[in-house]
C-alpha cells in the first residue's frame, strides 16, 4: 500500500482541463486509480515540531527556559537603552538578575545576528577591541526598525517633542 502527501500553495484554485469532460465524467469527482482523501494540515509550532522530531518532555523544557532567557534579554534593551546606563545591567532584565545567569542567552542573540555590544573603552587608541572593557558595553539590536518597535514609547510622541 503507497500513500502519497500533496502540498500545494494553490489553494482554491480549478485544476484547467486539456480537453471537454465526456458525458461520464461531468461531475465525477474520482480519481483514475485509487481513492483520495483531503485532509487538512496547518504547521507545526515549535512544541509540535520538537515532539515530532521525538525529543523528551526535559528537553522541551530546557528548550523553553533558555528562549525565555532569550526573550527577556531581547525585551530589556530598549528599557536599558532609555535609560543612562553606562553599560548593560543585568539586575534590569529581571528583578534580581545576574549575568552568569543571562549572559549565554545574549551571547546567543548576538550570534544570531540580532544585536550588537558596544564596548566601553578606556583609551581612544587604535585597536579599539583591544582596549575595551569586557564587562562594561551597551547592547543595541542591528534592525533599528526591531527596536523602534519594542520601544516602550509610541513613535508619534517621539515625533511631537522634535
Amino acid at each position: 500500500m503507497w500513500y502519497i502527501l500533496i502540498s500545494s500553495s494553490k489553494k482554491g484554485e480549478k485544476k484547467q482541463r486539456t480537453r471537454k469532460p465526456t458525458e461520464q465524467e461531468k461531475g465525477s469527482t474520482s480519481v483514475p486509480v485509487g481513492y483520495e482523501q483531503i485532509v487538512e494540515m496547518y504547521p507545526l509550532d515549535f512544541e509540535e515540531f520538537l515532539w515530532a522530531n521525538n525529543l523528551n518532555e526535559e528537553i522541551i523544557n530546557v528548550l523553553k527556559r533558555c528562549l525565555e532567557d532569550i526573550w527577556a534579554c531581547f525585551n530589556a534593551i530598549p528599557k536599558q537603552l532609555a535609560k543612562e546606563n553606562k553599560k548593560y545591567q543585568w539586575s534590569k532584565v529581571e528583578s534580581g538578575g545576574r549575568g552568569v545567569h543571562y549572559k549565554d542567552s545574549l551571547q546567543w542573540l548576538e550570534d544570531a545576528d540580532i544585536i550588537r555590544r558596544c564596548y566601553n573603552s578606556n583609551i581612544t587608541g587604535l585597536p579599539l577591541e583591544g582596549n575595551a572593557i569586557d564587562n562594561i558595553f551597551k547592547v543595541y539590536t542591528v534592525d533599528i526598525a526591531c527596536l523602534r518597535i519594542t520601544s516602550i514609547e509610541p513613535l508619534s510622541s517621539t515625533i511631537i517633542r522634535l
